[in-house]
């Protein structure tokens, strides 16, 4: 993979410094420290081979694009791997992971990866392993880190932390090793702590010791061990697979778990050696996941999984939706944050309750959206508990937030409605239209319901296999509008929301509108073999391939047997697959 370093230099770092620090951006990633020797990283976007996204789950990726690697000492995967690729992802940051990374290691709030451009997705979930950084996404990263560390070294004391009197040498040393530590996740060889050493001495000799730190701030946050999820191995590791070292384990835990860097305690676990045993692992695996940290892998795993990290963005055509402006919007948006983190971190944490509860938390305007008189100061930021109306809402799918994303400019959505639970509920994923089909929204009729109108292009023989299956799912939501109000009229006549359910075992049958059709998905088997699989594709940020079959298996287990969302991810957490990788192919 190539060198952060081998981009443009950073606006304040001399070139011949930053090459200095970096390795003379040799093009690689050099072998880091508590890293064995058994493979090297894949390269984004390059490479011949045909693959990638492998994630050290005891599989290899199957994701187009992928890359070759760069590190000797290899050879073909033995035959129990083929056909599959043998590509170990390297895996950025994402936009989320990064803004929580500097929240928690500086104390640096807002959004400074908001300038770094859409991530890249892999099976709905972000995944940032294959392209190439361009020059102008090195820039942002550059400025970023700029920002950060003069936004950092403001507070210059709360910064280092130096004890009263320390030597100014002794406090800046201290202060490299142990953020350099915090930062990429795993100790400073004595090499790297010299030459950070050296780069505070150029900024400290052209201004002041903040001047030194912010520029020693700055170039870690451009490091690649940052920027990036390095997984070498454990020293000295061969075979298949092969385990990850003490501080790669800490890491994915970390950033599956929190969607940001390790904390302190489990830098000491890896530190101790703890999280070499599956009962260390598990230890700070349930430690994490009942933290308050675990609100943001909550909250960026269900916005990705129900597709709503985009809400605030969702535009409607004023005419039909007056009401519907940025302050909705953002109501909207935190009803769904606040559902999914009290029901699976706070609640019972059960998928039944996720897909049927009638409960949820609102605030301001959606109150006269879903026809409740306003509580107390229930017009201002904070949420409340509420009881929806008998018979009008169930579960996650059927809040206004959901339903707005899902719905058109003016009208409803049955065909976006229908594939988003085809897609998220039962991984049954349509094809694309064909060539040449020109995907036209019938207008809004006042005197023809959008069931009806929809129905039309049924008729269409290329397009009648694809919405035979997502149609019939998508009109048991036609209660509600394209911003999620509750309606029983439409077109002039009563909503008709009735449909067949078909395609699982035991769950078919009729039902009379999305409320009936959750209810019978909450408890169908097929819901929840595809949510365990959705849960593996966000912590390993690949799609499962026929290697990982036992897994998928024992993780479609654990969630029937309680039905509950934590058990899931702590199994996942613990499989034996999550502590290892799968070696370079260098074919």
């Amino acid at each position: 993979m190539k060198s952060m370093a081998c981009g443009r230099a950073p606006s304040r770092l001399g070139a011949t410094v930053f090459t200095l620090l970096l390795g003379a951006c040799s093009g690689n990633i050099p072998e880091s420290p508590g890293s064995g020797n058994g493979g090297g990283m894949t390269k984004p976007g390059g490479g011949t081979k045909p693959g990638g996204g492998g994630g050290g789950s005891g599989g290899a990726g199957t994701n187009p694009g992928g890359g070759g690697s760069t590190d000797p000492g290899g050879g073909p995967p033995p035959t129990m791997y083929d056909p599959l690729p043998g590509h170990t992802p390297l895996r950025r940051l994402t936009r989320s992971q990064y803004n929580n990374t500097v929240r928690d290691l500086l104390g640096v709030a807002g959004d400074p990866a908001g300038g770094f451009g859409v991530d890249e997705e892999d099976t709905g979930f972000a995944s940032n392993d294959r392209a190439p950084l361009t020059d102008l996404q090195l820039e942002k990263y550059q400025q970023a880190a700029d920002a950060i560390a003069d936004n950092a070294v403001a507070n210059l004391a709360n910064v280092m932390k130096c004890a009263p009197g320390a030597a100014e040498a002794d406090c800046v040393d201290q202060f490299i090793r142990n953020f350099g530590k915090r930062a990429l996740r795993r100790p400073l060889t004595a090499e790297e702590v010299t030459k950070y050493k050296t780069l505070f001495t150029k900024g400290r000799g052209t201004g002041t010791l903040a001047s030194g730190i912010s520029l020693v701030i700055s170039a870690f946050l451009q490091s690649p061990y940052f920027l990036y999820k390095v997984e070498l191995g454990e020293p000295g590791a061969t075979g298949n697979p092969i385990p990850l070292g003490q501080y790669e384990i800490g890491t994915r835990l970390a950033y599956f778990l929190t969607d940001s860097t390790p904390d302190d305690a489990l830098l000491a676990a890896a530190d101790a050696g703890k999280l070499k045993t599956p009962d260390g692992i598990a230890a700070e695996a349930q430690r994490l996941l009942t933290s308050p940290k675990a609100r943001d892998t909550i909250i960026s795993f269900f916005q990705q999984w129900l597709g709503v990290d985009d809400l605030l963005t969702v535009e409607k055509d004023p005419k039909a939706y007056a009401m519907f402006d940025p302050t909705l919007r953002s109501a909207m948006r935190d009803e769904v944050l606040e559902f999914v983190d009290q029901v699976t971190r706070l609640g019972d944490g059960k998928l039944t309750t996720l897909l049927t509860s009638h409960t949820t938390w609102i605030r301001g305007p959606i109150y006269p959206l879903y026809g409740l008189p306003m509580q107390g100061n229930a017009g201002g930021s904070i949420l409340h508990k509420v009881d929806l109306p008998a018979g009008e809402r169930s579960g996650i799918f059927t809040t206004a937030g959901v339903m707005a994303k899902y719905g058109h400019a003016d009208q409803s959505s049955p065909v976006g409605r229908g594939k988003l639970i085809s897609e998220r509920l039962l991984c049954v994923v349509p094809p694309d239209p064909p060539p040449g089909v020109a995907a036209n929204i019938p207008p809004p009729d006042p005197n023809v319901p959008t069931r009806i109108r929809f129905e039309r292009h049924r008729t269409q023989p290329q397009c009648s296999a694809c919405h035979a299956l997502i149609d019939p799912l998508g009109v048991t939501f036609e209660n509600y509008d394209g911003i999620g109000h509750y309606r029983t009229m439409d077109g002039g006549k009563a909503v008709d929301a009735s449909s067949m359910l078909m395609g699982t075992k035991g769950s078919d049958g009729p039902v009379k509108n999305a409320i009936e059709l959750l209810a019978k998905l909450a408890n169908a088997p097929e819901v929840r073999d595809c949510f365990a699989r959705q849960m593996f594709r966000y912590a390993f940020g690949r799609s499962e391939t026929d290697f990982d079959k036992a897994l998928v298996t024992d993780l479609t287990a654990t969630l029937g047997k309680a039905d509950r969302i934590p058990d899931l991810m702590l199994a996942v957490a613990t499989a034996p697959g999550f502590r290892t990788r799968i070696p370079v192919d260098l074919r």
